[in-house]
């Protein structure tokens, strides 16, 4: 299913985690997380799934643009992964399980205010990027929160009483 936000961020998101189910035996690319692209948007955000498993932030600031394909791979066969992704400034940080995977330096800045924002997919037409596991929890924070924090958050997540989104 694709979600889409009741409420527009007055901010974008520092912080963003998911807990997530996606099985090894998922190949390819296994869809968009959470994400607002479309072809003509001038400031789209996505966090999706590529092949391998491996998260993938992509997003403008104005004409610049940011691609990054994480090595970590996140699908698992023995239940819920919690996954983080942090910017802070021109650093974006990828944690697993409360555990930091991968740091990687970007070259723009996040745009100030992001809209439409989708969870489980993203806004291009004919869309068929969904995401292929399950997402139990989706969190967005203003601040790129700590491994500290990021660990305490995992331990709310229960696929049994899911929210969706925090």
């Amino acid at each position: 299913k694709l979600y889409k936000l009741n409420k527009e961020l007055s901010a974008t998101p520092k912080t963003i985690e998911a807990t997530i189910s996606l099985p090894k035996s998922v190949k390819g690319a296994a869809g968009v997380i959470f994400g607002n692209y479309n072809e003509s948007y001038k400031s789209p955000l996505d966090i999706s799934v590529e092949s391998g498993g491996r998260i993938k932030l992509y997003f403008k600031n104005g004409s610049k643009t940011v691609s990054k394909v994480f090595k970590t791979d996140i699908r698992s066969d023995s239940g819920t992964v919690h996954i983080a992704l942090t910017l802070s400034g021109k650093t974006a940080v990828l944690y697993v399980n409360g555990e930091k995977s991968e740091t990687a330096k970007v070259k723009v800045s996040l745009p100030k205010t992001m809209s439409q924002l989708k969870i489980g997919g993203d806004n291009r037409s004919k869309n068929t990027n969904y995401f292929k596991g399950k997402l139990y929890f989706v969190h967005m924070y203003s601040d790129a929160r700590t491994s500290t924090e990021l660990k305490k958050d995992r331990l709310y997540v229960s696929p049994e009483a899911s929210s969706l989104i925090y």
